[in-house]
């Protein structure tokens, strides 16, 4: 490899607000590989005449070293190919401003840039993202989710694709489950926890049977993407600001949830959130809690629960093996990451690195299963750093994978981790059904603000939603000014 950097900068620019995001992490594999696929997965047949087709310096910056190991694994295709690699945190909006203000200025542009869900589209939507339409038929070709491909186009033209989904899911306590409601099957709980109404039901029940012991939800703020996924409207029309009416459904849902206690003051991120997950929870007098669902999605399991949840072969007490899986109320969608070739780069070695990363089954495959191990990275380049590589379970999105490579997660780790159920498949049936045909480059922004501004009211810092809507159009108006405020 021609060379590695790693570094964070702090850049100042106008115009656009960056705020920092979170996406899929970069953790170690914390599953072994499993046996080669051996039913679906074996259709998947690698693509003919692939070696030593390219050749050139390709620059890649991205915020993730999951770009990392596409860039060495696409060299280990191309052994022509050099590698100029830029990781820069996201941390504080660090990536953000880098990116933005290097395509601003023109000076030392990447051919090809990484995009989180957060602010993929603060990019789609400027010049400085290359037209790669011309791969749509391929993404099409492998059954591709509709959601990875909206999120990527803007009038008209397609600027970024992405290997990976991820479809957000409801994680329960099956021990709770059966306590308070007779049966951990998933079908018998998602039935309880069909609808926003359903789930407010049996919170309630979960908090009488439990004498206020077990709390249905950690906080009211785990559903904010929920409601925001399933708006009708986006946040800007014809660059003013609007307010579906849903948005002030959540206000209803997350004042109910706050008024009659039943969640367990553990807001997603905070120590408490993380040690609820091994029953290593205590209320304001030391008395234990328990929260019995977390809204997570695909990559929440693995990277999310499993790490915070202990190992059986450490010997201490863990709820591993006590957890279920169902698609919850909503439908709705958290994180992931894009790729994008930009125009000041070059554009042609940028689009067959993003087609092999994320066009081809065979390459998604081989992600998902976790083919892309340490020690594969390594014998492509010795010096590619320990402690990095690709573990299985990630969730893609090319369909035709997902339904090919599905029974190969049956009997691995995160199968056992949920009790005997099968991760791949449910997060199979819910990616076909969320939409980011809404997605916007100020979402984060805005969403973030009228949080802010519900968590003031929750918190009884706001007496009314007249005062919610005053506070939340106050903030929009000072970062975002170009935006109209009815």
């Amino acid at each position: 490899m021609k060379r590695v950097k790693f570094f964070s900068v702090s850049v100042l620019f106008a115009g656009i607000l960056f705020l920092s995001a979170c996406g899929t992490p970069d953790p170690d594999p914390v599953t072994p590989p499993p046996a080669p696929p051996t039913n679906g997965a074996a259709a998947v047949a690698p693509p003919e005449a692939e070696a030593g087709t390219l050749s050139g310096t390709l620059r890649v910056a991205s915020f993730t070293n999951e770009a990392l190991i596409w860039a060495t694994a696409f060299r280990g295709a191309h052994p022509d190919i050099e590698i100029d690699f830029t990781e820069i945190t996201m941390e504080g909006g660090h990536y953000q401003e880098w990116l933005f203000n290097t395509l601003v200025t023109g000076v030392d542009v990447p051919d090809v840039v990484f995009l989180e869900a957060e602010f993929i589209r603060m990019f789609v939507e400027t010049p400085f993202l290359a037209d790669l339409s011309h791969l749509l038929p391929e993404a099409h070709a492998i059954n591709m989710f509709p959601f990875i491909i909206d999120a990527g186009m803007y009038q008209g033209q397609a600027k970024a694709f992405s290997w990976q989904a991820t479809p957000g899911a409801m994680f329960y306590r099956r021990s709770l489950a059966l306590d308070y409601f007779g049966t951990d099957d998933p079908v018998a709980i998602q039935a309880l926890f069909a609808d926003l109404d359903t789930t407010l039901d049996s919170f309630r029940t979960i908090r009488d049977l439990s004498e206020g012991r077990t709390f249905g939800t950690g906080s009211a703020n785990e559903f904010f993407r929920g409601f925001g996924a399933n708006r009708a409207q986006p946040w800007v029309v014809n660059d003013t600001l609007t307010i579906d009416p849903l948005m002030f459904e959540f206000i209803d849902f997350a004042r109910i949830i706050e008024e009659e206690g039943l969640h367990g003051n553990a807001n997603q991120w905070s120590a408490s959130w993380f040690q609820a997950m091994n029953d290593n929870l205590d209320d304001a007098f030391g008395n234990p809690v328990q929260v019995f669902s977390y809204f997570l999605p695909s990559w929440g399991l693995t990277y999310v629960l499993m790490n915070n949840v202990p190992d059986p072969s450490e010997g201490v007490p863990t709820t591993f093996g006590d957890w279920g899986l169902i698609p919850g109320p909503v439908p709705y969608q958290w994180g992931g990451t894009w790729a994008a070739a930009t125009t000041a780069g070059n554009q042609e070695l940028a689009a067959e690195f993003i087609r092999w990363i994320a066009l081809n089954e065979y390459n998604q495959m081989r992600w998902a299963t976790g083919v892309f191990d340490n020690a594969y990275l390594t014998a492509i380049d010795p010096a590619f750093p320990s402690g990095i590589g690709r573990g299985p379970g990630d969730f893609v999105s090319s369909q035709n994978v997902v339904e090919q490579i599905s029974d190969t997660f049956v009997g691995g780790l995160a199968y056992e981790f949920l009790g005997g159920q099968n991760p791949y498949a449910t997060f199979g049936q819910l990616a076909p059904n969320i939409s980011l045909a809404l997605m916007q480059g100020t979402d984060a922004a805005i969403g973030d603000q009228w949080q802010d501004a519900v968590g003031s009211y929750l918190d009884g810092e706001l007496g009314s939603v007249e005062e919610i809507l005053a506070s939340f159009q106050a903030a929009v108006s000072v970062q975002l000014p170009h935006i109209t405020i009815p």
